[in-house]
């Protein structure tokens, strides 16, 4: 009978087998391993997180606004001009060809966080105009999205994006 040895009953090799127990060991530190931090338990992905809430705390307004700008008029123009450059790049045309409902649904985020926007920098003024402009840009209501939901969401997507592939 014959045989056929397969690749996986070869030795790994001790480069191969740190490749990959290094940032095995990283992830299980990042988001498995309790410590303590200002007076309670945490983990260290969510100390970078709130780290990097408070460094960017004054830009996180500007870059939350950007973000959803370019998400909603990258997802405008890919279904309205079919540009090539997008179409023919699996990562852009991931990001940026929605489903209508989607692409609605940044529309209309954009249209709220814009509002919003104006208010907090006070180009306009929600009291001198309709209600619903008051309903979007209230500190209980879209305020409070874009002031404390938003940044850590961003925050939290940030590191997991990048970290996750570590476990």
């Amino acid at each position: 009978m014959n045989h056929k040895h397969s690749s996986h009953n070869k030795p790994y090799s001790t480069v191969s087998v740190i490749k990959f127990i290094l940032p095995s060991l990283l992830g299980i530190f990042l988001f498995m391993l309790p410590i303590h931090y200002e007076g309670s338990i945490t983990i260290p992905i969510a100390i970078l997180s709130s780290t990097l809430q408070e460094l960017l705390a004054d830009q996180m307004l500007c870059i939350l606004f950007i973000t959803v700008t370019i998400s909603t008029f990258g997802a405008l123009c890919t279904k309205l001009f079919k540009p090539r450059f997008v179409l023919n790049n699996k990562f852009l045309l991931a990001l940026f060809n929605p489903s209508w409902i989607w692409l609605i649904l940044r529309i209309l985020a954009f249209v709220f966080i814009t509002i919003i926007v104006l208010v907090e920098k006070g180009l306009i003024v929600s009291s001198n105009l309709l209600p619903i402009v008051e309903m979007i840009s209230s500190p209980d209501t879209g305020g409070l999205v874009l002031s404390d939901l938003l940044p850590v969401l961003f925050s939290i997507f940030l590191f997991a994006g990048l970290f996750l592939p570590l476990l």
